[in-house]
């Protein structure tokens, strides 16, 4: 394979992702359950992001949202 299929599994979880923070606030709960784990400065960065991404028009939110969804799972998967 040469290039990734935009529209495969990966993508789709993405958007779901994406369809349940806007839709759920789902990201809300996230931060809340990592309050007290992370480090406050980095999970307020986070929250400060995932907000910005939110605000975005349709078309830019999903094209950049893979780099977010990256580093929110990152932060998520760190030992604390």
């Amino acid at each position: 394979m040469i290039l990734e299929v935009w529209e495969g599994t990966s993508h789709r979880q993405m958007l779901d992702g994406l369809e349940v923070m806007q839709r759920k606030s789902a990201h809300r709960l996230l931060f809340q359950h990592l309050a007290g784990k992370a480090p406050k400065a980095q999970l307020r960065e986070m929250e400060a992001r995932v907000e910005r991404q939110l605000g975005l028009p349709e078309a830019e939110r999903e094209a950049t949202l893979e780099k977010l969804l990256g580093d929110l799972a990152s932060l998520t998967l760190m030992p604390y």
